[in-house]
């Protein structure tokens, strides 16, 4: 699902998916895993962090050809939601540039709007009980990376990360939460 973003021409991509066995806090422990990874092309420094509070991050960002390198800078909020057993994950750019000020020779991406928000997926049998079949994600990511890119092109690639980001949650459920369950469900885990 795509919609335009308030602040620019670029698209809010967001996706929703199930992941069963999986609860809440194992797909936030996911998160916070995943985002500390080492991937390549990115530099992730994270001067601050709290568990379930914000944590304050610079990263850099090595472009293929002859682009202008691009970092970023965010803030991110990790809280438990209104609902029980609901955890969500918001991030932003902040404009507090004291610890990385900007650099002529790099393009600072700006974020919008990035996050997860991770719920129990419940399920009503048709004894009318409530059962607890998993976790519902949802994932929301609105950025524009600068320079010179068209909004089509910072869209195009927009969705395919969400893809990406989607297939990395599926490789984590199958490799650690249940590495019995190989199934390629249409976005059901």
């Amino acid at each position: 699902f795509t919609s335009k973003s308030q602040e620019s021409d670029v698209d809010q991509v967001i996706a929703t998916f199930f992941v069963p066995s999986a609860t809440p806090e194992q797909l936030l422990s996911f998160q916070e895993y995943q985002a500390g990874l080492k991937t390549e092309g990115l530099d992730l420094i994270t001067d601050e962090k709290i568990e379930l509070g914000w944590s304050h991050s610079y990263g850099v960002l090595t472009v293929p050809l002859k682009a202008m390198a691009r970092d970023f800078l965010v803030d991110s909020v990790r809280s438990v939601g209104e609902e029980k057993g609901t955890y969500i994950v918001a991030a932003r750019s902040t404009e507090d540039e004291s610890k990385h000020p900007r650099s002529s020779d790099v393009i600072r991406v700006m974020f919008f709007t990035g996050g997860y928000r991770f719920e129990p997926w419940v399920v009503v049998g048709e004894d009318g009980v409530e059962e607890v079949k998993g976790t519902k994600v949802t994932t929301i990511a609105a950025y524009d990376p600068g320079g010179l890119l068209p909004a089509w092109y910072t869209n195009f690639v927009g969705k395919q990360q969400m893809k990406a980001r989607v297939d990395m949650f599926h490789q984590y459920f199958v490799g650690h939460i249940n590495p019995h369950d190989g199934s390629d469900n249409g976005g059901v885990f």
